[in-house]
């Protein structure tokens, strides 16, 4: 399921599964993050790029 939301101005795309990744704008920052079950447990990561100054557009 791809979830995608307006989050206090900002654009947060989720994709939810059990092996999925989700793209985030978050504090002027783009944020990729990716999430895995790993030995029955839910394991996430999160990688940052530099600041994003102008509008991210999305396509699923």
């Amino acid at each position: 399921m791809i979830l995608i939301v307006l989050w206090h101005g900002y654009l947060a795309v989720a994709w939810v599964s059990c092996r999925g990744m989700g793209i985030w704008l978050w504090n002027g920052h783009l944020a990729v993050e990716w999430a895995s079950w790993w030995n029955g447990h839910l394991a996430r990561f999160i990688f940052q790029t530099g600041s994003m100054p102008m509008p991210l557009l999305l396509i699923p």
